[in-house]
């Protein structure tokens, strides 16, 4: 049995495998360079916007609001405000969730045009709505509007429809035992 050996001759013979090995080293060093910038800087700068947001929410609106939307639910983290989502498909879509639950203001995300979503499924409402404030966070900005006091049939100081909320958790609480 004869064995064949090739010899590598020239100048620069055997560097070509290790290329690849090199190259896939300055990538790995690169992304670890740009996640680490990007670490460093959230870690510098960071902020405390959705926690200020809430307070704030919780200062100023009356007692009782509702408020609803995709992010309603992040937005009252740190305050008494019930929240709830509504979207079709999603959450509480079905019936009116508007006067169900007596949501007295809306939060919506440009992201996802959600007031969009809001103005074809409750028109009269959002065409009365006053846009009480806006924040940018991360890449969208959401905005806050106050529904007109018909839309929801509240009554001025009340404590808004706590019963929906009472019943679903009564009813996730009851689900979750048996």
């Amino acid at each position: 049995m004869r064995v064949c050996r090739r010899e590598a001759s020239g100048h620069g013979a055997g560097l070509l495998p290790s290329v690849p090995r090199a190259l896939a080293a300055v990538l790995v060093l690169l992304v670890s360079f740009t996640e680490a910038k990007s670490y460093l800087d959230w870690k510098v700068h960071r902020t405390y916007k959705l926690n200020s947001i809430s307070r704030h929410l919780g200062a100023t609106l009356p007692d009782g609001s509702v408020i609803a939307g995709i992010f309603a639910p992040t937005l009252t983290l740190e305050d008494r405000h019930r929240s709830l989502a509504i979207w079709d498909r999603y959450g509480n879509w079905e019936g009116d969730p508007l006067a169900r639950f007596g949501v007295t203001h809306v939060a919506v995300m440009a992201y996802i045009d959600e007031i969009g979503y809001y103005q074809r499924r409750f028109p009269d409402a959002i065409s009365r709505a006053k846009l009480l404030d806006e924040w940018i966070l991360w890449k969208t900005r959401v905005s806050l509007y106050e529904l007109p006091r018909a839309a929801t049939n509240r009554r001025p100081g009340s404590r808004g429809h706590v019963e929906p909320f009472k019943r679903a958790a009564a009813a996730t609480s009851q689900s979750d035992s048996g």
